[in-house]
């Protein structure tokens, strides 16, 4: 008497408890189980869609791998872009000269009175609210 292993054999109340534990610690192991089978399926599914994605990079049939693969695509891509910003440099240019233009001036004065004028209405409308 006295002893835990006596305690345990003996006193029901414990008995009981420890028997809902183990219980309760088995249906937490069979959900767990659940839980592992679930994320394993998942990254096999991520594994396979990184292998059909790299594959998909690296053949040159697609647009992104040929991008990625072809030297010649990537500079002729590079070569447009540098087109791009120095037409758009030159289109500022072109039409900061229309706007100082004498036969253009005045709609562009009309154009700016009337936006000075619609934010007005916009700053009244809201400081009035």
């Amino acid at each position: 008497k006295g002893t835990l292993a006596n305690d345990l054999v003996t006193d029901t109340v414990i008995f009981s408890k420890l028997r809902s534990t183990v219980s309760q610690l088995q249906v937490v192991a069979d959900s767990s189980q659940v839980v592992i089978n679930s994320l394993s399926a998942a990254g096999r599914n991520l594994n396979s869609g990184l292998t059909t994605l790299n594959n998909g990079l690296s053949n040159k049939n697609t647009p992104a791998g040929l991008l990625l693969s072809d030297n010649k695509s990537a500079n002729n891509i590079k070569v447009t872009l540098q087109n791009l910003q120095s037409a758009s440099k030159k289109l500022d240019v072109d039409l900061e000269a229309v706007q100082h233009n004498f036969l253009l001036r005045g709609f562009f004065k009309k154009k700016a009175k009337s936006e000075k004028a619609e934010s007005r209405i916009i700053i009244d409308t809201v400081v009035l609210r």
